[in-house]
């Protein structure tokens, strides 16, 4: 199972490099980094930046606004804010854990070119309190690249140029890539239809050096059911000293 440090468990969420090739400031740095306000999906640390990477970056923005407008008319907009909400209160580990252990990277990294997660969820019948709690286990599934096109349609070919050339930026700054989980949210009774999210998951090269961790998906379930934060708990268990005691339970 991956070990992290406290600092990077509780930090790792909001990590967000600068999307800029040439630059390697990021949040954990303590870079102030503020999103593309028009797609909302990746990260500047600054005006400079972002102007100088909108010629790479204008197509898929486009795109991206208008994938989040298809949202907002299909009805999918509160659960958006949701999934948004729920992602942030979890933290990165549960996605990061799926991808090390569900794409196998410890055996085969070049599986995070080739392969994708794909996580089901549904949202409860009775709003919950928490975020953590916004959602119950579907299922996972591991798939070759090549499904995406009939997962998303036209839009395929834009999120794979947009996973390819996260993975080029990433492993520049020397991690070992970016891979690719969707998300699809289903409403309480099937309703509708399903909330798509695409999430690109930054591993870094200590990632790819972890061992086999038998019953990771069950500990998954275990999670997004009982809405249990990892970094949190990581973080705390590590700081008492508790963690490799602990590390079986998680």
């Amino acid at each position: 199972m991956p070990k992290y440090s406290a600092e990077s468990v509780t930090h790792k969420i909001t990590e967000h490099s600068c999307k800029l090739p040439a630059c390697s400031n990021s949040k954990l740095q303590g870079k102030v980094m503020r999103l593309c306000a028009q797609c909302k999906s990746v990260h500047y640390c600054s005006t400079d930046c972002q102007r100088a990477d909108w010629p790479n970056h204008k197509q898929l923005c486009k795109r991206l606004a208008a994938a989040r407008d298809t949202e907002e008319s299909e009805g999918n907009g509160d659960l958006a804010e949701d999934f948004a909400a729920w992602q942030a209160a979890m933290g990165p580990l549960l996605l990061t854990w799926i991808c090390t252990y569900g794409l196998t990277v410890y055996r085969h990294p070049e599986n995070i070119r080739t392969k994708f997660i794909f996580l089901s969820l549904k949202a409860r019948a009775e709003r919950p309190f928490t975020p953590l709690k916004m959602f119950e286990y579907g299922s996972i599934t591991v798939l070759d690249m090549s499904a995406l096109d009939g997962l998303l349609g036209g839009s395929a070919q834009d999120i794979k140029d947009h996973i390819s050339e996260s993975d080029k930026q990433v492993k520049a700054k020397g991690k070992a890539g970016t891979a690719l989980v969707i998300v699809s949210v289903k409403r309480p009774g099937g309703s509708g239809p399903p909330f798509v999210r695409v999430v690109p998951v930054v591993l870094r090269m200590e990632e790819l050096a972890q061992d086999e961790f038998m019953g990771w998906e069950n500990m998954a379930k275990d999670i997004i059911n009982e809405g249990r934060s990892i970094k949190h708990r990581v973080a705390k268990l590590e700081k008492s000293g508790q963690l490799e005691d602990a590390i079986v339970r998680m």
